[in-house]
């Protein structure tokens, strides 16, 4: 299991050190791409499958617990909710 959208995000951090480097000023829009919102869908099922699978393995005391308020691909997601 992979996010493509962890690989973008590590990814796009090193771009503002380059531009400062090359002189170069721009606004960055990284959530506005095309196909940003298949990444995030991608990237909750797949919190979502791995929290499964730990669960599986945790006892009822230690398992992890996915509020549907905070966590779901229908909403926007909360400031501070760990979504992004």
């Amino acid at each position: 299991m992979a996010s493509s959208l962890l690989g973008l995000l590590s990814q796009a951090r090193a771009v503002p050190p380059i531009d400062r480097q090359q002189n170069f000023n721009r606004q960055y829009n990284l959530l506005s791409g095309n196909n940003i919102s298949e990444l995030i869908n991608q990237h909750t099922d797949l919190i979502e499958k791995i929290v499964e699978l730990s669960n599986q393995k945790l006892p009822d005391d230690k398992k992890i617990c996915l509020s549907a308020e905070d966590w779901r691909n229908d909403v926007a997601p909360q400031f501070g909710s760990a979504r992004l």
